[in-house]
């Protein structure tokens, strides 16, 4: 890999976006899509990093890894109160004094299916 500077990885990252745009909006198929995230994830980190090596900057962005979507978590404050349903994403680098705890479908049905916190009279009185 040849040596660039922050203007050329700038570059790169816009010629990068352009193609994903095109590859998304023209319903590419899924190996050209895919091609074009990596081609974008890899300027995107470039451009990063040597614009924190150049000039000690970071971009307003923070960088999730691998987040299992299909997890959903409850926050539990310093007394175990629920405090936040998260889905799919937990900020292990924040500084606040949360638990958290791994629900299973069974537990979030249980806490958000209660039909009797509805009321139905407006129905009856048509």
């Amino acid at each position: 890999m040849e040596n660039i500077d922050s203007r050329q990885a700038l570059e790169a990252l816009v010629n990068a976006l352009e193609a994903h745009y095109e590859c998304a909006s023209h319903a590419a198929d899924q190996d050209k899509l895919e091609a074009a995230e990596i081609e974008l994830r890899d300027a995107f980190f470039t451009y990063d990093d040597l614009l924190f090596t150049e000039f000690d900057t970071e971009l307003p962005f923070e960088m999730l890894e691998d987040v299992d979507e299909d997890v959903d978590y409850v926050l539990l404050d310093e007394d175990g109160d629920e405090t936040t349903v998260i889905f799919g994403y937990v900020d292990e680098d924040d500084d606040d004094d949360y638990e958290v705890e791994e629900l299973d479908d069974e537990d979030f049905d249980d806490e958000y299916d209660d039909d009797d916190d509805y009321d139905d009279e407006d129905d009856d009185e048509d």
